[in-house]
C-alpha cells in the first residue's frame, strides 16, 4: 500500500510539473513574441524618425528627400502594419520637437553595426536628394555618427562616394540597403 500511494504520489508530481513547465514554456514564449515586437517598433520608428529629421536638416523637407524614405520603405517589403508604422513615425518625426538622438537611441540598440552603416549611406542620399549639401545636413550627419556609433571613416567614405553626386537622382544604396534591412524586421 505505501508503495502504491508512492507511486502514485510520483504520478501526480509529475503531472502538475509537466504542467507547469507547459504553463512557464507558453508565458516565455508569449513575452518573447512581446519582446519581438516591441524591439521591431523601436526599430523601425528610430529609423523613420531618424529619416525625417534628416530631411528636415537644411531647414525645408523637399518632396525628393520624402521619396528616399517612401522608396526605403516600399522596398524593405514590411507588411501592410509595418509600413504604416514607418509612415506614421516619420510624419510625427517631421513635425516633433524630439532630438534626433532620441530616434538614434530607438533604432540603435537594435541595428547591427553593418545596418547602421546602411542607414548612413541613405541618409546621404536624402540629403543628397534636392541637389543640394545644405551646412543644417553636413552638421546632421557629423552628429549622427557619435548616436549611431560610427567612425569618421565612415563620414569620409560617404562624403567621397556622394561628391559630385548631389543629383536628385535616387542612389541604388536605398534599395540595397532596404533588402538587408527587412531581414531585421520580420
Amino acid at each position: 500500500m505505501d508503495i502504491m500511494f508512492a507511486v502514485i504520489a510520483l504520478i501526480v508530481i509529475t503531472i502538475i510539473y509537466a504542467l507547469v513547465s507547459l504553463s512557464s514554456r507558453r508565458r516565455l514564449e508569449q513575452a518573447q513574441a512581446e519582446r519581438d515586437d516591441l524591439y521591431r517598433d523601436c526599430f523601425l520608428r528610430g529609423l523613420a524618425g531618424i529619416l525625417a529629421k534628416m530631411a528636415s536638416a537644411d531647414g525645408e523637407v523637399d518632396p525628393d528627400e520624402v521619396k528616399v524614405a517612401e522608396a526605403l520603405f516600399a522596398d524593405m517589403g514590411l507588411d501592410d502594419v509595418n509600413r504604416k508604422l514607418c509612415h506614421d513615425a516619420y510624419k510625427a518625426a517631421s513635425t516633433s520637437a524630439l532630438p534626433t538622438s532620441y530616434y538614434a537611441s530607438l533604432f540603435a540598440p537594435y541595428a547591427t553595426l553593418e545596418s547602421r552603416r546602411m542607414v548612413y549611406e541613405v541618409l546621404w542620399d536624402v540629403a543628397a536628394a534636392d541637389g543640394r549639401f545644405a551646412a543644417g545636413e553636413e552638421k546632421f550627419l557629423k552628429d549622427l555618427m557619435g548616436w549611431l556609433a560610427l567612425d569618421d571613416a565612415d563620414y569620409r567614405q560617404n562624403l567621397e562616394s556622394h561628391r559630385g553626386k548631389f543629383t536628385g537622382d535616387r542612389n541604388e544604396s536605398v534599395k540595397s540597403a532596404a533588402g538587408k534591412l527587412a531581414g531585421m524586421v520580420k
